[in-house]
């Protein structure tokens, strides 16, 4: 019974993860944009509750983290209507949508600390999955993008930036992404390419052995066909497994039948002559 209903599960998880795509590289990175929703909107979801409880145990109320509650209703909303993109089959559209909606939660969670650089690693998760989602380049492009939005936020709001040695950070983390994302895809590609040279081979294969079948099936009729003509049986014995498989023919001279003959020595002997039973 549990067997069945974790195989129940695995069907719904992958009924909802699953997108309208061809291509099997869009068919990964919708996949995992699906698996990326699932995972942090429940996460952005707990985040308001907490709000509103230590908005009351401080004594702060919620007003204190408005910023925080927008971002992270912002997100669950926008979530929504990416995994419906992503489930038409618009994965590249759906994950650029993405990473700019998670830049732009995080950057009205703290509009200030952002221009002070402090919540600027809070950006290596949009920065890695760019690199993830989107293209191995995709991870520069977007820390370049932030790094630019943090400036101009700490120029509008006259604030002195803090964030020289954490922009070097994002960029290294950025770096390191696009290493790793290009082989990943590298090898994925290899990969695909040997699957379909395996499917070639496959098919190859079972064509020749069906050609194979066809011919020894035609080699049988035709010398069941000559036994027939020649009224001649033929029969062969496995003297290890005392096994004995006898011709259509040589079942018709005998005037017996598969069901009726046993198929071992002894069967065959009670169809011998006494006379003919010391030479056997």
């Amino acid at each position: 019974i549990m067997g069945r209903i974790n195989v129940v599960k695995i069907g719904l998880i992958n009924k909802y993860l699953e997108i309208n795509a061809i291509n099997p590289e869009e068919q990964r990175r919708g996949r995992l944009l699906n698996i990326f929703i699932f995972g942090l909107v429940p996460i952005s979801a707990l985040i308001i509750p907490a709000i509103l409880i230590i908005g009351k145990i401080f004594s702060r109320g919620w007003q204190a983290y408005a910023p925080t509650l927008w971002a992270s209703m912002i997100f669950i909303f926008g979530s929504f209507i990416i995994y419906w993109i992503n489930r038409q089959g618009k994965v590249f559209l759906a994950n650029i949508l993405f990473i700019m909606l998670l830049v732009i939660a995080i950057t009205v969670a703290n509009i200030e600390a952002m221009g002070h650089g402090r919540t600027l690693f809070y950006f290596v998760i949009p920065i890695l999955l760019a690199s993830a989602l989107i293209h191995p380049n995709a991870g520069m492009i977007f820390a370049i993008l932030i790094t630019a939005e943090s400036i101009i936020i700490a120029i509008q709001l006259e604030l002195v930036p803090e964030y020289y040695f954490t922009a070097i950070g994002l960029f290294a983390i950025a770096f390191v992404s696009w290493i790793y994302s290009s082989n990943l895809e590298n090898a994925l590609k290899e990969l695909r390419v040997l699957n379909i040279e395996l499917d070639h081979r496959v098919s190859r294969r079972t064509e020749e052995l069906a050609c194979a079948n066809e011919i020894l099936r035609a080699r049988e009729k035709n010398l069941a066909d000559a036994q027939r003509i020649a009224h001649i049986g033929s029969w062969e014995w496995d003297i290890i497994d005392d096994t004995k498989q006898w011709s259509e023919e040589a079942y018709r001279i005998s005037g017996l039948s598969s069901e009726k003959f046993g198929g071992k020595q002894a069967d065959f002997l009670k169809l011998v002559p006494q006379l003919d039973e010391n030479v056997w």
